[in-house]
Protein backbone atom coordinates (compact mmCIF):
# COMPACT_ATOMS: atom_id res chain seq x y z
CA UNK A 1 0.00 0.00 0.00
CA UNK A 2 1.28 3.32 -0.80
CA UNK A 3 1.42 5.99 1.53
CA UNK A 4 1.62 9.66 1.46
CA UNK A 5 2.51 12.53 3.40
CA UNK A 6 -0.58 13.60 3.33
CA UNK A 7 -2.56 10.62 4.34
CA UNK A 8 0.17 10.02 7.29
CA UNK A 9 -0.40 13.37 8.51
CA UNK A 10 -4.32 12.56 8.19
CA UNK A 11 -3.90 9.10 9.88
CA UNK A 12 -1.95 11.02 12.60
CA UNK A 13 -4.82 13.81 12.99
CA UNK A 14 -7.24 11.44 13.01
CA UNK A 15 -5.59 9.22 15.88
CA UNK A 16 -3.94 11.45 18.13
CA UNK A 17 -0.30 10.39 17.04
CA UNK A 18 3.09 12.16 17.88
CA UNK A 19 3.19 14.23 14.79
CA UNK A 20 0.47 16.43 15.79
CA UNK A 21 1.33 16.11 19.73
CA UNK A 22 4.83 17.60 18.25
CA UNK A 23 2.46 20.57 16.72
CA UNK A 24 0.75 21.03 20.16
CA UNK A 25 4.06 21.63 21.96
CA UNK A 26 3.55 25.04 23.87
CA UNK A 27 6.19 27.96 22.36
CA UNK A 28 7.54 31.04 24.02
CA UNK A 29 9.88 33.74 23.23
CA UNK A 30 11.84 35.77 24.67
CA UNK A 31 11.04 39.60 25.03
CA UNK A 32 11.84 40.80 21.36
CA UNK A 33 11.56 44.78 22.99
CA UNK A 34 14.67 46.57 24.34
CA UNK A 35 14.36 49.22 26.85
CA UNK A 36 15.52 52.12 26.08
CA UNK A 37 17.17 54.62 29.32
CA UNK A 38 14.72 54.80 31.95
CA UNK A 39 12.08 52.62 30.13
CA UNK A 40 10.59 49.40 31.47
CA UNK A 41 9.24 46.56 29.24
CA UNK A 42 5.80 44.74 29.62
CA UNK A 43 6.01 41.91 27.65
CA UNK A 44 5.70 42.12 23.57
CA UNK A 45 3.97 44.80 23.00
CA UNK A 46 4.20 47.99 24.78
CA UNK A 47 6.93 49.50 26.75
CA UNK A 48 6.29 52.18 30.19
CA UNK A 49 8.51 55.12 30.38
CA UNK A 50 9.56 57.15 33.65
CA UNK A 51 7.94 59.98 32.02
CA UNK A 52 4.61 57.83 31.56
CA UNK A 53 5.26 57.72 27.54
CA UNK A 54 4.15 54.23 26.82
CA UNK A 55 5.62 53.33 23.47
CA UNK A 56 3.97 50.35 20.98
CA UNK A 57 5.15 48.00 19.12
CA UNK A 58 3.60 47.83 16.01
CA UNK A 59 4.59 44.79 13.95
CA UNK A 60 2.58 45.62 10.54
CA UNK A 61 3.76 47.99 7.61
CA UNK A 62 1.65 51.33 7.45
CA UNK A 63 0.25 51.14 3.92
CA UNK A 64 -2.06 53.80 4.31
CA UNK A 65 -4.81 51.26 6.49
CA UNK A 66 -4.09 53.44 10.06
CA UNK A 67 -2.51 50.15 11.40
CA UNK A 68 -0.02 52.20 13.22
CA UNK A 69 -2.95 53.93 14.93
CA UNK A 70 -5.47 51.47 15.39
CA UNK A 71 -3.19 49.10 17.21
CA UNK A 72 -1.89 51.74 19.90
CA UNK A 73 -5.36 52.72 20.15
CA UNK A 74 -6.65 49.10 21.24
CA UNK A 75 -4.11 49.34 23.63
CA UNK A 76 -4.40 52.73 25.10
CA UNK A 77 -8.17 51.85 25.50
CA UNK A 78 -7.44 48.35 27.24
CA UNK A 79 -4.67 49.75 29.31
CA UNK A 80 -6.20 52.83 30.26
CA UNK A 81 -3.80 55.31 28.93
CA UNK A 82 -3.80 58.78 28.29
CA UNK A 83 -3.69 59.05 24.06
CA UNK A 84 -1.11 61.99 24.72
CA UNK A 85 0.88 59.54 26.23
CA UNK A 86 1.34 57.09 23.28
CA UNK A 87 4.08 56.71 20.87
CA UNK A 88 4.91 53.98 18.55
CA UNK A 89 8.30 52.26 17.37
CA UNK A 90 8.03 49.16 14.84
CA UNK A 91 8.24 45.51 16.29
CA UNK A 92 11.47 43.69 15.81
CA UNK A 93 11.10 40.55 13.58
CA UNK A 94 9.21 37.94 15.93
CA UNK A 95 7.56 34.69 16.22
CA UNK A 96 5.83 36.96 18.70
CA UNK A 97 3.88 38.52 16.32
CA UNK A 98 2.88 35.68 14.20
CA UNK A 99 0.18 36.65 11.72
CA UNK A 100 -1.09 34.00 11.86
CA UNK A 101 -4.86 34.31 9.77
CA UNK A 102 -2.76 35.55 6.59
CA UNK A 103 -0.56 32.33 6.94
CA UNK A 104 -3.45 30.43 7.45
CA UNK A 105 -4.78 31.89 4.03
CA UNK A 106 -1.77 31.29 2.19
CA UNK A 107 -1.36 28.01 3.10
CA UNK A 108 -1.79 26.78 0.02
CA UNK A 109 1.13 28.63 -0.87
CA UNK A 110 3.20 27.02 1.40
CA UNK A 111 2.61 23.63 1.97
CA UNK A 112 0.03 22.84 -0.05
CA UNK A 113 0.31 19.06 0.59
CA UNK A 114 -1.29 19.48 3.98
CA UNK A 115 -3.67 22.35 3.40
CA UNK A 116 -7.37 21.67 3.96
CA UNK A 117 -7.03 18.65 5.82
CA UNK A 118 -9.69 20.07 8.37
CA UNK A 119 -10.77 23.43 9.95
CA UNK A 120 -8.46 22.59 13.10
CA UNK A 121 -5.57 21.26 11.24
CA UNK A 122 -4.92 24.64 9.25
CA UNK A 123 -5.14 26.53 12.33
CA UNK A 124 -2.45 24.39 13.98
CA UNK A 125 -0.10 24.39 10.90
CA UNK A 126 -0.33 27.80 10.30
CA UNK A 127 -0.02 28.82 13.74
CA UNK A 128 3.56 26.74 14.04
CA UNK A 129 4.48 28.40 10.60
CA UNK A 130 3.95 31.63 11.67
CA UNK A 131 5.90 31.49 14.17
CA UNK A 132 8.48 28.91 13.95
CA UNK A 133 9.29 31.44 10.60
CA UNK A 134 8.60 34.76 12.55
CA UNK A 135 5.90 35.24 9.95
CA UNK A 136 5.16 39.26 9.96
CA UNK A 137 3.77 40.00 6.65
CA UNK A 138 1.18 42.47 6.19
CA UNK A 139 -1.57 41.23 3.67
CA UNK A 140 -4.91 40.98 2.86
CA UNK A 141 -6.91 43.52 5.78
CA UNK A 142 -5.32 40.56 8.29
CA UNK A 143 -3.83 43.07 10.81
CA UNK A 144 -6.67 43.29 13.42
CA UNK A 145 -7.63 39.59 13.08
CA UNK A 146 -4.24 38.02 13.90
CA UNK A 147 -3.38 41.43 16.69
CA UNK A 148 -6.11 42.48 18.28
CA UNK A 149 -6.72 40.03 21.27
CA UNK A 150 -2.88 39.89 21.49
CA UNK A 151 -2.61 43.71 21.95
CA UNK A 152 -5.76 43.73 24.77
CA UNK A 153 -4.45 40.81 26.41
CA UNK A 154 -0.82 42.40 26.81
CA UNK A 155 -2.63 45.90 28.03
CA UNK A 156 -4.58 43.91 30.52
CA UNK A 157 -1.35 42.22 32.20
CA UNK A 158 0.36 45.56 32.15
CA UNK A 159 -2.78 47.64 33.44
CA UNK A 160 -3.01 44.57 36.27
CA UNK A 161 0.51 44.93 36.85
CA UNK A 162 0.22 48.87 37.40
CA UNK A 163 -2.48 48.64 39.72
CA UNK A 164 -0.71 45.36 42.05
CA UNK A 165 2.46 47.80 42.21
CA UNK A 166 -0.27 50.62 43.41
CA UNK A 167 -2.04 48.46 45.88
CA UNK A 168 1.18 47.16 47.12
CA UNK A 169 1.99 50.90 47.69
CA UNK A 170 -1.26 51.74 49.36
CA UNK A 171 -1.74 48.44 51.28
CA UNK A 172 -4.74 47.82 49.46
CA UNK A 173 -6.49 44.91 47.72
CA UNK A 174 -5.50 46.02 43.65
CA UNK A 175 -8.63 44.93 42.43
CA UNK A 176 -9.87 48.22 44.36
CA UNK A 177 -7.49 50.54 41.94
CA UNK A 178 -8.93 52.27 38.86
CA UNK A 179 -6.57 52.83 36.07
CA UNK A 180 -7.56 55.37 33.87
CA UNK A 181 -5.97 58.57 31.95
CA UNK A 182 -2.79 57.42 32.37
CA UNK A 183 -2.99 56.96 36.19
CA UNK A 184 -4.08 54.48 38.90
CA UNK A 185 -5.94 55.52 41.55
CA UNK A 186 -7.74 54.43 44.67
CA UNK A 187 -9.84 56.55 47.16
CA UNK A 188 -7.21 59.52 47.80
CA UNK A 189 -4.46 57.83 46.63
CA UNK A 190 -3.06 58.88 43.05
CA UNK A 191 0.12 57.45 40.87
CA UNK A 192 0.94 58.33 37.59
CA UNK A 193 2.43 55.42 35.25
CA UNK A 194 5.80 56.74 34.76
CA UNK A 195 5.50 56.78 39.13
CA UNK A 196 5.21 52.78 38.70
CA UNK A 197 6.37 51.99 36.21
CA UNK A 198 9.42 50.35 37.45
CA UNK A 199 7.74 48.51 40.47
CA UNK A 200 4.93 47.09 38.03
CA UNK A 201 7.50 45.74 35.81
CA UNK A 202 8.64 43.56 38.71
CA UNK A 203 5.63 41.86 39.09
CA UNK A 204 3.87 38.27 37.09
CA UNK A 205 1.62 39.25 34.71
CA UNK A 206 -1.89 37.82 35.29
CA UNK A 207 -2.75 34.16 33.44
CA UNK A 208 -5.26 35.06 32.12
CA UNK A 209 -5.19 39.07 31.71
CA UNK A 210 -7.80 40.82 33.08
CA UNK A 211 -9.97 41.81 29.91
Amino acid sequence: MQVSRRGLLAGAAAGGGLVIAWWLLPRTYRTPLVAARAEHVFGAWLKIAADGVVTVAVPQLEMGQGITTILPQVIAQELGADWRQIAVEPAPVSGAYANVPLARQWMALWDASFAGLSPATDELLATRFAQSHRFNATAAGTSLAAYELPCREAAAAARAMLAQAAAARWGVSWEECEVENGLVTQGANRASFGELAEEAAGYTPPDPPPL
